[in-house]
């Protein structure tokens, strides 16, 4: 005799859905709150670093490798992303920042490898350097170069959404999604991105 019964089957499933929604609604609604709508936050600040009203999607150009070859998937996707861009110099305050980012990951323990580090060089003047002292003194970061036509565009996106010219001095923070979230100038404490990171990750599933 065959119990099988399709509509008993379909109240399961539905019962199960909401169940998972129940579940789900509160993590997803604190990343939501958290972030695309601060204005209905209490006044005190809950973020360290400086926020970006609404998060912006990146207008990512192609980014290649140090061997000149496209990085697929996209570099600045699925994961959280602590960026860089600037000269392939990298000169003190970058180094520096540099640093913070790495003491910043390295903080995060287990949760370290939802998060990446990248620095988008706009031009290959100094490719050497970029590979023998970014590779002995950062051997997490990823290295990334734009043509020479979109390193302007590239660097203007951040620059025309009140974010510094001068931009290998500052941290960009990406979420998995691609989307632009906030900025850490080099007067900012390494421990408040730190707490941003630590509540983002727990807040959400993604990355």
């Amino acid at each position: 005799m065959n119990n099988y019964d399709p509509a008993q089957r379909r109240s399961g499933r539905i019962r199960f859905l909401l169940l998972a929604a129940i579940f789900a609604a509160p993590v997803l609604g604190a990343y939501l709150f958290y972030f695309y709508l601060p204005e209905l936050q209490p006044t005190g600040r809950t973020n360290q670093g400086h926020l970006i009203v609404p998060a912006k999607p990146i207008e990512v150009t192609e980014l290649r490798d140090m061997k000149g070859e496209l990085f697929e998937p996209p570099l600045l996707q699925e994961k959280w992303t602590l960026l860089q861009i600037g000269a392939s110099d990298c000169r003190e305050v970058c180094q520096r920042m540099l640093w913070n980012s790495r003491q910043v990951r390295t903080s995060l323990g287990r949760r370290m490898t939802r998060v990446q580090r990248v620095y988008v060089a706009t031009d290959r003047d100094n490719a050497e350097f970029l590979d023998d002292w970014f590779y002995q003194e950062h051997s997490d970061l990823q290295i990334a170069f734009t043509d020479h036509a979109s390193a302007d565009d590239f660097v203007a996106f951040f620059s025309a959404r009140k974010a510094p010219a001068d931009s290998s001095d500052y941290i960009y923070l990406i979420d998995p999604n691609g989307n632009w979230l906030m900025y850490y100038t080099p007067e900012d404490e390494p421990g408040g991105m730190l707490k941003d990171l630590k509540k983002l990750l727990k807040l959400s599933g993604i990355g």
